[in-house]
């Protein structure tokens, strides 16, 4: 989500957070203290508008969240057409004090079980001089990466705008273009400057992406299969009502049921998982946390 873009004479700036999580606990204790999930994270997005950077980007998923958290001070939100009315604003404060203490008792919990990627950046030479900074934590159920500059090295961003096309050499200055649009992909994968951090074991196991599953029976871990659909669609995959050829695995606490979904999966060799192999396999958490 873009939050500003401007230009003012030999000026610009822009800045920007997006934020995406699934995580079942999160969702449980979005729901006990009466927030709607598409609500709460408009409003941490809503935070930065005024050109600050909302909070800092942590290691710990549930610690950025709380970062984030901090930074809110208006309660704006972007106004749903299914929303039946507005919410009042000290409903609001309620709620979200409620969360931050709630997400402090289960950090270790949603650290564990969350898929999130959280990124926030933003340039400015209002100041005169190159002003850059980006961070970029993508973390699934505990492993992960937290990629990370800032324009401490002027010289040293300015001598890779040269390099690599982003210089305006009539102007004899980097190109307005780096702070508008900062193309941070290439900057990660070329610029010295990036720290890199890797969380757990840094590698998932396998991706939910490309991946068909379908879900039969009882959920031990996710609320229902809402929150499972969310959880794959978040990582690329699809969630399906039937079995097909298409079909990759399917989803079942029971193996050895004779439902029709497990009989047909089993005629077309389609692998049938538990919900816990499911995690192991695509969320990447230890088989000892499982156990557990």
């Amino acid at each position: 989500m873009k939050i500003r873009t401007d230009f003012v004479t030999n000026s610009s700036s822009s800045g920007f957070i997006t934020i995406a999580v699934e995580s079942p606990t999160l969702n449980n204790i979005l729901d006990e203290v009466g927030l709607k999930k598409k609500i709460f994270f408009s409003i941490l997005e809503s935070a930065g508008e005024d050109f600050g950077f909302p909070g800092a980007i942590e290691e710990s998923p549930s610690q950025t969240l709380l970062n984030l958290i901090e930074e809110v001070t208006d309660f704006n939100y972007y106004e749903y057409e299914d929303e039946e009315e507005e919410i009042d604003e000290e409903d609001l404060e309620e709620a979200f004090e409620e969360l931050r203490n709630r997400i402090e008792e289960e950090k270790e919990q949603i650290d564990n079980d969350s898929w999130v990627n959280i990124e926030s950046g933003g340039a400015t030479s209002d100041s005169g001089e190159l002003d850059f900074s980006y961070a970029n934590l993508h973390v699934k159920c505990g492993n992960g990466l937290l990629e990370e500059f800032g324009s401490t090295d002027i010289d040293g961003i300015t001598e890779w705008s040269k390099e690599h096309g982003y210089y305006d050499q009539e102007k004899d200055d980097v190109d307005v273009e780096m702070y508008a649009m900062p193309p941070y992909d290439e900057i990660l994968k070329t610029y010295d400057g990036v720290e890199k951090t890797v969380i757990g074991k840094g590698i998932q196991n396998e991706s939910c992406a490309g991946k068909t599953f379908v879900v039969t029976g009882t959920l031990n871990h996710f609320k229902n299969r809402e929150e499972l659909k969310g959880y794959i669609t978040a990582d690329g995959g699809k969630l399906t009502d039937s079995i097909s050829k298409k079909t990759n695995y399917l989803i079942n606490n029971d193996s050895e049921s004779e439902s029709s979904k497990n009989k047909k999966a089993k005629s077309l060799r389609i692998k049938i998982i538990t919900e816990d192999e499911f995690i192991k396999i695509f969320g990447n958490v230890k088989s000892e946390e499982m156990d557990e």
